[in-house]
């Protein structure tokens, strides 16, 4: 009854409500679950235009970046005028701009700041992100809620094993007080001997283990725990990725180490969070469904392209957001656009740009795509969606075809005897030789037990040779175009050993140069 209510009251009026029951997960998922999509899109577009309101009146630093773009506040008052006329954000124009931290938060403060963290990402420094404790709270509340709906953490006896990076970066920070009252949690951050010691002591305290941290780091430490002949499927382990995406083949891969049958609730799951230094933990995941309609999309071509449109050549990441928390856009160059409606945001931060390519998909657009394709499945959770591509800066273009490192991945993993030798770290880069004709560099690290030999390195180019030649016909035909001119293969892969890798890496791997 109150999930169709609240849409109806004054914005402040509702998010009190929601705001003094929000500690109760089993309010938040009635209250989810009961609610329709129309109207959870009505209570965020409210709480967009007050939060729009209150950081023109309440952030020093945003009044005077609309002051200098010659904007009226008072002229918005609508969700189309507010598309209209609020310009978007970025780091390089906004939060790079202010003087200080202070000058970007709610009343040009900072001292209400219950959690600063810092960003780790593809941009080069790392900036500092403030959050207050009431923002926090509802983050941890709605994250929690997620991770519920995932893994059931509250009604099973859960142990978090928290393998992100620790320090100031915010996936390690933000996912430490998610979970904290929901479930037990322990950080060993990304150390493989310390996390596997945990698993073997703790196996029998707990009904499941919900392992989160980076795919590739995820990935060795499975393969480790094989190695030393750790009866996985004796455990419970659930996976929760994060910072960078994964393939559908990745998460068959770690699915079939773990002993873990896809949808059977007496195992394992296996799923993606979305999360951005900029926005921290959003509560932007992957759900049951969500990770169906995607596995679904590898056979299913028409249903690719239905959802992804012109990215359907590759497979997107594909999550589910809640519209009352943020309100998602895209803007011409297919970038994800992001405002955060809440009232409470030390740090607000409205239409700014994070550079991820991507699209949404409305829960009622989703509905008709899958009636449309014959697919038969319920969507629980009544939810916009949201699909990931990457980086902006994040691909690259090759003979007028885009080039996304998830292609090496998939090429890769289909070969298990070559995917466990490799670290997962590798760079792409388009280059030219001394006669300007193009070619695709592709650099691959080895793992510190693995030496590099002739045999390893022809294998592996093989691979990726083979792989990229079949791509499509137009690559295909160019590729083999600038074979015959050229007589040299366009696709030049090199293998370092772990040490002689000529890159350095921080907490997220970049992979293209």
């Amino acid at each position: 009854m109150l999930s169709r209510f609240v849409p109806l009251l004054p914005v402040t009026l509702s998010d009190y409500v929601l705001r003094k029951k929000a500690h109760n997960i089993n309010f938040l998922r009635g209250m989810l679950l009961n609610s329709t999509p129309e109207g959870l899109e009505t209570i965020g577009r409210k709480k967009l235009i007050a939060c729009f309101k209150r950081a023109v009146k309440y952030v020093p630093h945003y009044a005077n970046f609309l002051e200098k773009k010659k904007i009226k506040p008072s002229s918005v008052h609508s969700l189309n005028s507010f598309l209209e006329l609020v310009p978007i954000l970025n780091k390089k124009n906004y939060v790079k701009t202010a003087k200080t931290v202070d000058e970007l938060c709610f009343r040009g403060n900072l001292s209400s700041c219950s959690l600063l963290s810092r960003s780790s990402g593809f941009s080069g420094k790392a900036s500092s992100w403030a959050k207050s404790r009431e923002e926090q709270q509802e983050s941890k509340n709605f994250a929690a809620l997620g991770l519920d709906l995932l893994f059931g953490i509250t009604h099973k006896k859960t142990l978090l094993i928290d393998s992100f990076a620790l320090g100031s970066w915010v996936s390690g920070v933000d996912l430490l007080m998610i979970a904290d009252s929901k479930c037990s949690v322990v950080a060993p951050g990304a150390d493989i001997n310390e996390t596997l010691d945990l698993l073997i002591d703790m196996k029998n305290e707990y009904e499941q283990f919900l392992i989160a941290g980076t795919p590739h780091f995820l990935k060795f430490l499975i393969e480790e725990a094989i190695k030393r002949k750790i009866p996985l499927n004796k455990f419970k382990i659930n996976i929760l990725a994060g910072g960078e995406s994964f393939t559908e083949d990745w998460r068959q891969y770690m699915n079939s180490l773990l002993g873990n049958t896809m949808y059977d609730d007496n195992t394992g799951f296996v799923f993606s969070a979305y999360g951005a230094s900029d926005l921290g933990v959003t509560g932007v995941n992957e759900t049951h469904e969500s990770a169906q309609i995607r596995y679904s999309c590898m056979k299913n071509k028409k249903l690719r392209e239905d959802i992804f449109g012109r990215f359907s050549s590759t497979l997107p990441m594909l999550f589910q957001y809640d519209p009352t928390k943020y309100f998602i856009e895209v803007n011409q160059k297919a970038e994800l656009v992001f405002s955060n409606c809440d009232l409470k945001a030390l740090m607000p931060l409205i239409r700014y740009n994070i550079h991820d390519v991507g699209g949404v998909v409305s829960y009622r657009e989703m509905q008709d795509i899958l009636k449309k394709n014959g697919v038969d499945l319920k969507l629980k959770a009544p939810l916009p969606f949201v699909f990931v591509v990457g980086r902006s800066d994040g691909t690259v273009n090759f003979v007028g075809s885009i080039v996304y490192p998830e292609y090496v991945h998939d090429a890769l993993i289909k070969h298990s005897s070559i995917y466990e030798l490799i670290t997962g770290a590798f760079r792409i880069s388009t280059k030219c030789d001394q006669n300007n004709n193009p070619y695709l560099q592709i650099n691959i690290q080895l793992k510190e037990s693995v030496n590099k030999t002739t045999t390893l390195q022809t294998k592996i180019k093989s691979i990726l040779v083979d792989f990229f030649s079949e791509l499509d016909n137009d690559f295909a035909q160019n590729i083999s175009l600038i074979k015959s001119k050229t007589k040299k293969n366009p696709i030049r892969v090199s293998v370092y050993n772990n040490k002689s890798y000529p890159y350095i890496d921080g907490i997220k791997i970049k992979y293209v140069e």
